[in-house]
This record gives C-alpha cells, structure tokens and sequence, in this order.
C-alpha cells in the first residue's frame, strides 16, 4: 500500500482507541470531541474491514485483528517520533518540558534528586513530575500519561515486553541481632526462609523476598 493514500493521523486515533478502548476517552487523549473521534474509528473500521472495538456488556472490547495491531502500532508511532524529533543537536537549556516519572520513594532518594539538581543548573527548563508505584503504573506507560518507570527488574516477577536499560545497580543488605547465632557471615536464601523475618511490602511490586528462587 502507498503511504501517499493514507493519512497518517490516523495511527495516533488508532493507538488511542486500543489503549483507551472508550470512544470518548480516545478523543480526551488527542484534545478532540467525541463525533470526530467517532469518525476516525469508522474511517478505521473500513480501512481494516474489521469492527476493531465491539461492546460487550457496558465495556467495548478489542477484536483478535485490534488485539493483534497493538504492539505494531505502538512501534511504527515510536519510529516516527524517533525520526522527527532528530535534530542538529540538543540544548539542554533550551528546552521546556515536563517529563512523568513514575517510581519508588527509594529512587526518588537515590537517583532522582541528583538528577534534579544536575537538571536546575544545566536544563532549568524541564520539569520532573513524579508519581508513587501503583498498580496500573504499566497501563499509564503504555498510554503515554507517563514517560518513564523506573523500578527494580527483580520485582517485576515477569518480562513487561518494553525498552529498558539499565540506570544503576544497588545491593539488599540483612539486618539482624547481633547476638542471634543462626545469622553468620555467609546466610543461604533457604537458611534466611527457616528464620522469622520482617518483610515490607509496597504499592503493586513483589517484595525482595518473594522475587527470590
């Protein structure tokens, strides 16, 4: 098929009715009113031939085709973002933006607040909006209302299927009794699991204990 035959704004409709899966929502995401959101979904239906979102009960539901075109065109949108925003080169203290981080007090104290004072000297321009883990952090990922999560791989319990890298490494360290003599230098995980422990657990991720073998 020609690109020349297709309008392009309609991937951005397109990404927002399978994220969104709601018509009227669809429409808030892209600052547009509800009857032209409608229109791009029959502009949509036809070009795919396929009814894309179909109620069921008082929610509307992904068909196979719509399910299957979720990942591709999450992709094809990342490209061509990826292609317009090249330029000649950056200048931090000329831009102006808020970026949404969802992450943990933890990374807060650790990685963020150095980030922010690198940030107030040499980009004062951007902005840092941080949110706490909850349990929907991967569907504000995927729908675009956050920029970045930032959370230990271990926790995850399973592979998210999105970019990642690596920003640091950290180690968990034991707390115990000095006097208790079933802790020694060297403590096996299936030694700590016969021990009565302390475990904290917060917001949607698996505990350090739980992502153990």
């Amino acid at each position: 098929m020609r690109l020349s035959g297709v309008d392009l704004n309609l991937l951005l409709a397109l990404d927002a009715l399978l994220s969104e899966r709601n018509v009227t929502r669809a429409g808030e995401r892209l600052s547009v009113g509800q009857p032209a959101m409608s229109a791009s979904l029959a502009r949509l239906r036809k070009h795919f031939d396929d009814p894309l979102l179909v109620r069921e009960g008082r929610a509307l539901v992904l068909t196979p085709l719509a399910e299957s075109l979720v990942e591709p065109v999450r992709t094809a949108l990342h490209a061509i973002e990826t292609v317009l925003d090249r330029t000649a080169g950056i200048e931090p203290a000329r831009q102006s933006r808020t970026f949404t981080i969802v992450a943990s007090d933890y990374v807060l104290l650790v990685l963020l607040r150095r980030l922010i004072a690198v940030l107030t000297v040499e980009a004062p321009g951007i902005q840092l909006h941080v949110e706490p883990m909850a349990v929907n952090y991967l569907g504000r990922l995927r729908r675009r209302q956050a920029d970045f999560v930032i959370l230990p791989a271990e926790t995850t319990g399973r592979n998210l299927g999105l970019p990642c890298l690596p920003l640091f490494t950290d180690r968990f360290v034991l707390a115990a009794d000095q006097d208790n003599p079933a802790v020694h230098e060297q403590l096996t995980v299936e030694e700590f699991a016969a021990l009565p422990y302390a475990d904290y657990v917060g917001g949607p991720l698996a505990s350090a204990t739980e992502t153990q073998p």
